[in-house]
């Protein structure tokens, strides 16, 4: 499911495409969480996992996946693709 965007939302998405896209990372899956649910607290996000990376920005380890669940008026789209610091993320 590809999420709905306002005219202005993709002409940011395609000027900062480059910058957001997945190639650029050396994303890995680890086989421990696949099929996990990762919860990160902090708004609510129930996390359906897909990948990892470690981020070229500040060596932190993040996972990556769908947006399966979120609290009520968090303004992560559900079915959207979400990442966050692994350290952070807790397994439902």
């Amino acid at each position: 499911m590809t999420p709905s965007r306002t005219p202005a939302q993709r002409a940011a998405y395609t000027a900062n495409a480059p910058a957001t896209k997945l190639f650029a990372l050396d994303t890995y899956v680890d086989q421990s969480l696949v099929g996990a649910w990762l919860y990160y607290p902090a708004l609510g996000i129930r996390l359906d996992y897909r990948y990892s990376f470690v981020s070229p920005l500040d060596g932190e380890v993040y996972h990556g996946g769908v947006v399966g669940g979120k609290m009520p008026g968090c303004g992560v789209l559900l079915g959207s693709s979400w990442s966050w610091k692994a350290k952070e993320l807790r397994r439902l």
